[in-house]
C-alpha cells in the first residue's frame, strides 16, 4: 500500500528555487508517498502518516530515513521537552498541531544524529545532519549548506578545490533561468564530442577548452539536480556513461592529432601505439578494480576504505588530473609528452589500486563488506585529523 505523508505549515522562503514544502513534496513523491497539506484530507485507509513541517529545512537523508521508519518522533535533542521536528505515527497523531513528546505516546523519540547513526556514507563523505528553521535571514547560509551537501567529499583535486565556487554561481543562474540538469548534461556531452574532434585534428588548445568546459558542466549538472531535487533516469545514465566511456577516446584522439611524426617520447624507439595500449589497458584495469571493490567488497567503494585511499583519489588518473597533465604538456610545447605521461600515470594508478584491492581482500572476512573510515568519524572531535577536516562536512575546526 502506498504510504501517506502530511506537510504541516509552510514558509515562503525559497532555497534554490524551492520553498520547504515544495522541496519536501518532491522528495516524498520520489519515494512513492501520497502527499497532503491538510490533515482533514488524509485518506481514511491511512494506517500511518509521516508528518513533516513545512517551516523547516530538512537534510534529505533524514526525510529518506524517516520514510522507512514508522513509529519514530524526530526531536531536536535528548531532552524530554525538546521540540518535535517530525513524526511517523497514526492518522490521529497526524492531526495534532505542534505536539509535544508526551502527546506522541508510543513513538520512539530520536535525534537527527541518532537517526542516521551507522548509515552508509552518502556522496563519499561524512556530514552532520541538519533540520533548520527556514527564514529569510538565513536563506543565503542555508542555500550554501544545501549546495555543500550536494558535493562529494572524496573526489579529484579539480572537482574538490577548483570548481565549487564557480559551479555554485552557475547553479544559481540555472535555477533563476529555469535551466534543467538534463540541458546541462546534454551540453556537456556535446562539448565531449567537440573535444574529441578537436583533439583528433590536432587543435589541442581548443580541444582542452572544450574538455575543461565539459568537466565544469559535469560538476554543475549533478549539483543542480540535487539542490533542486530533479530526478531524471535519462540524465543520470547519460552523465554516468559519458563519464566512464569518454576519457580513453580523448587520449586516443590526442595521439592521432599528433600526426605520424609528432610523437618523440622516451625511451628511444618507444612508439605511440605502445603508449596508447598502456593507457587503454591501465584505464580498463583501474575501472575493473574500482567496480569490483564497490560492488562486492567495500561500502562506498575503494576510495573511501581508508584515509590513504581518499587522499589518493585526489590524483588518481581520472579525467581531471589527466587534463592537468595534458594542459601542462601543451603549454610546454610537448603535447606528445602529455599523452606519454597520461599513459604512465594511468598504469601507476592502476598498480596502486590493485595493491589496495589485494590488501582489502587480505583483511576481509568471507562474505563481509568492509566499511569506510568515514563511518567512524566523530564530527564533534575537538582536534580532528587533517583527513577528517578535508573529507568531511560539518566537523568542528581547531581553535
Amino acid at each position: 500500500m502506498t504510504e501517506t505523508a502530511l506537510i504541516r505549515g509552510s514558509s515562503p522562503v525559497r532555497h534554490w528555487g524551492l520553498t520547504p514544502p515544495a522541496r519536501l513534496r518532491k522528495t516524498l513523491e520520489a519515494l512513492g508517498f501520497r502527499v497532503y497539506d491538510d490533515a482533514a484530507g488524509l485518506p481514511a485507509d491511512a494506517a500511518s502518516v509521516l508528518v513533516l513541517r513545512g517551516d523547516l529545512l530538512y537534510d534529505d537523508r533524514i526525510v529518506k530515513m524517516l520514510a522507512t521508519r514508522p513509529g519514530l518522533a524526530l526531536v531536536g535533542s535528548d531532552e524530554p521537552s525538546s521540540e518535535v521536528l517530525a513524526w511517523f505515527g497514526t492518522r490521529d497523531q497526524a492531526a495534532l498541531d505542534s505536539p509535544t513528546q508526551h502527546q506522541l505516546l508510543g513513538l520512539k523519540p530520536i535525534t537527527p544524529t541518532g537517526l542516521l547513526q551507522g548509515q552508509k556514507v552518502r556522496l563519499l563523505k561524512a556530514q552532520r545532519p541538519f533540520v533548520l528553521p527556514a527564514t529569510e535571514a538565513s536563506r543565503v547560509a542555508h542555500e550554501r549548506l544545501l549546495y555543500d551537501s550536494s558535493y562529494k567529499g572524496v573526489t579529484d583535486l579539480v572537482t574538490k578545490w577548483m570548481w565549487p565556487m564557480p559551479a555554485r554561481h552557475c547553479v544559481k543562474v540555472c535555477t533563476q533561468l529555469g535551466i534543467t540538469p538534463n540541458l546541462v548534461t546534454v551540453t556537456g556531452f556535446l562539448l565531449t564530442l567537440a573535444a574529441l574532434y578537436l583533439f583528433w585534428i590536432g587543435a589541442f588548445g581548443w580541444g582542452l577548452l572544450c574538455g575543461w568546459g565539459m568537466t565544469f558542466l559535469d560538476t554543475v549538472d549533478g549539483k543542480l539536480a540535487r539542490t533542486t531535487i530533479t530526478v531524471s533516469p535519462f540524465g543520470h545514465w547519460l552523465d554516468k556513461l559519458t563519464d566512464i566511456i569518454h576519457p580513453p577516446f580523448w587520449y586516443l584522439a590526442w595521439g592521432v592529432g599528433l600526426g605520424p611524426d609528432g610523437f618523440d617520447a622516451p625511451p628511444p624507439g618507444w612508439s605511440l601505439a605502445v603508449t596508447q595500449s598502456l593507457m587503454f589497458g591501465g584505464y580498463l584495469g583501474g575501472r575493473i578494480v574500482e567496480g569490483f571493490a564497490t560492488g562486492i567488497m567495500i561500502k562506498g567503494g575503494l576510495f573511501v576504505w581508508r584515509p590513504f585511499d581518499s587522499w589518493f583519489r585526489l590524483i588518481t588518473a581520472r579525467r581531471n588530473p589527466c587534463l592537468i597533465i595534458l594542459t601542462v604538456a601543451l603549454m610546454a610545447g610537448r603535447p606528445d609528452l602529455g599523452i606519454w605521461a597520461v599513459a604512465w600515470w594511468t598504469v601507476v594508478t592502476t598498480v596502486v589500486l590493485v595493491v589496495r584491492l589485494l590488501t582489502a581482500l587480505a583483511v576481509r572476512n568471507p562474505g563481509e563488506r568492509l566499511s569506510s573510515w568515514l563511518q567512524n568519524v566523530d564530527l564533534d572531535e575537538a582536534r580532528p585529523s587533517l583527513s577528517v577536516r578535508v573529507f568531511t562536512q560539518g566537523v568542528r575546526r581547531r581553535t
